[in-house]
Formats: structure tokens, sequence, C-alpha cells
């Protein structure tokens, strides 16, 4: 059975909620949620589009990735590429970061929250474009803006 969208778009919810929690007191939201949309989608992501399930963002994951990235070679994959960059960077970074995401206020460290999330959401954004699935394209290129009003890239 092939799901109907290539990454649910009601997995955006997760940014749009923290968006909301942050704007109402931006001291007790945690950055968890960002989390969350960002291991989600990329489960999905794998599964739906690259036909690779992982398990866990971690170092396999990471090579796996690499490995794939690196085998895209067509200018059309681009945006494809840039996305798996973009995980490889997350494998990286949640070692490091993963205790303080929970924390409330504006503990969440800037390179997660304020750069990687803006980098993220583009790379979802162009790559979605690039895709049939217009209910995720729009949805992506919407959370992108609404997410940028709020913590704008540097």
């Amino acid at each position: 059975m092939t799901p109907q969208h290539l990454v649910e778009p009601a997995l955006f919810d997760q940014i749009d909620d923290y968006l909301r929690e942050y704007r109402t007191d931006p001291k007790k939201v945690d950055a968890s949620r960002l989390r969350t949309f960002a291991e989600n989608f990329f489960l999905q992501f794998f599964l739906n589009v690259l036909r690779q399930k992982i398990t866990r963002i971690g170092r396999e994951a990471k090579d796996l990735s690499a490995r794939l990235r690196l085998k895209r070679r067509d200018p059309a994959d681009v945006s494809l590429r840039r996305l798996l960059a973009r995980f490889e960077r997350l494998c990286d970074l949640l070692p490091m970061i993963a205790g303080q995401l929970s924390r409330p206020g504006n503990e969440a460290p800037a390179e997660f929250r304020d750069r990687y999330m803006n980098r993220l959401l583009a790379a979802i954004a162009s790559w979605a474009e690039q895709t049939d699935d217009k209910a995720l394209a729009a949805r992506a290129d919407a959370t992108r803006d609404a997410y940028a009003a709020v913590f704008p890239n540097e």
C-alpha cells in the first residue's frame, strides 16, 4: 500500500504548536517538539521516498544517508541531496544537545532552534516543491515562512 503523502503534512502541526506556545510564553516552551518533528520527518522520508527503513537517528543512519547522497548525482536531485545533508547534520547535533531540548525557555541551543531548523525547513520546502505531493509542498512552504517569521534566518 502506497501512502497518500510522501511525508504526512499533519506532521508540520508539531512546528505550528511549538510556534504558538513560543509566542504565548517563550520562557515555558521547550524545543522537544522540534526534535520530534525532525526525527519523524526523516523516518517517513527514508521509508516513503528512499525506501530505506531507519529505526533511529545515529551513526548507522548517517552513514546510510551519506552513501545514498553520494549516489544521487543527477542535477534534478540537488534538493534531495541537500535534505540528506541536513539529516546528516541532525545525526551530528542530536547527541550533543538532546538533553537541552527539553528544558523550558530559551535554553534550546541556537544552533538547533535558530539555524538548523530554519535550514531544515528550507531544505524540506525546496525538496517538496519537486514532488507531486502538492499538499506537502504547500504545508512545507507555509511552515518554513511561519518559522522564519519567529526565528529569522541569519
